[in-house]
């Protein structure tokens, strides 16, 4: 099931690649994902979610972002803007993972849902978070698992059967993975409520992060 879905994922993205270039521009402009907020040093972000959490409340949640803050701040520039925006850039799905994908008849063909997850971004960050999605799937377990490395590069070389990535991008993938939990931190702290329901989600968060940073320097990518 891997094989398949990374050489579907790199059959989609080299098929967006060959868009005309009007409508490259129109996803650029107009497909903007909130929790992503492109072009935004995470610098920026960070200081942004300082002041709000310095506003809110004490809850079990914000508790819990603020013990992680430490590291956050640490990784801020594990992939640095100024790298990390000079990337390939494409329109990409973004949100290959395994909640969105469906094998459907006989043959299990896979299927690719949430296509309003459309946007244009370096293209590192959408393989890498489809590799961190399933070489972190224990099916039938549910809950954050740390990578199994073997399976993360079966899904890269497999995509690379079809799909592109430059050798440095390759070569980023590990920072490129700490740099998506990261964000994801600072995202969800600009938007989430912090009341209690929102602690496990928090949690899950920090442990993917902490996953990510663990797995660093065991990926070894060629």
């Amino acid at each position: 099931e891997v094989r398949q879905i990374a050489l579907l994922h790199g059959k989609i993205n080299l098929a967006l690649e060959d868009l005309p270039e009007d409508q490259i521009k129109f996803i650029a402009k107009h497909n903007c994902n909130p929790f992503l907020r492109q072009g935004v040093p995470l610098i920026s972000l960070y200081e942004k979610v300082k002041v709000r959490l310095d506003a809110l409340d004490r809850t079990a949640a914000t508790e819990l972002l603020e013990e992680v803050f430490p590291l956050v701040k640490a990784n801020l520039d594990v992939l640095p803007d100024e790298v990390y925006n000079h990337l390939p850039k494409q329109a990409a799905h973004k949100d290959i993972l395994p909640g969105n994908v469906l094998f459907r008849g006989a043959e299990k063909c896979p299927l690719v849902l949430d296509p309003d997850a459309l946007c244009y971004l370096p293209r590192i960050r959408d393989v890498a978070y489809a590799i961190w999605g399933f070489s972190t799937r224990r099916p039938p377990q549910k809950g954050v698992f740390p990578p199994d490395l073997e399976k993360a590069k079966v899904y890269l070389e497999s995509y690379l059967q079809e799909g592109e990535l430059t050798a440095e991008e390759i070569n980023l993938l590990p920072k490129a993975m700490v740099r998506i939990w990261v964000e994801d931190v600072l995202h969800y702290s600009l938007l989430s409520s912090f009341n209690d329901e929102d602690k496990p989600n928090v949690e899950r968060k920090i442990k993917h992060l902490r996953h990510a940073l663990e797995a660093q320097n065991e990926f070894r990518f060629k």
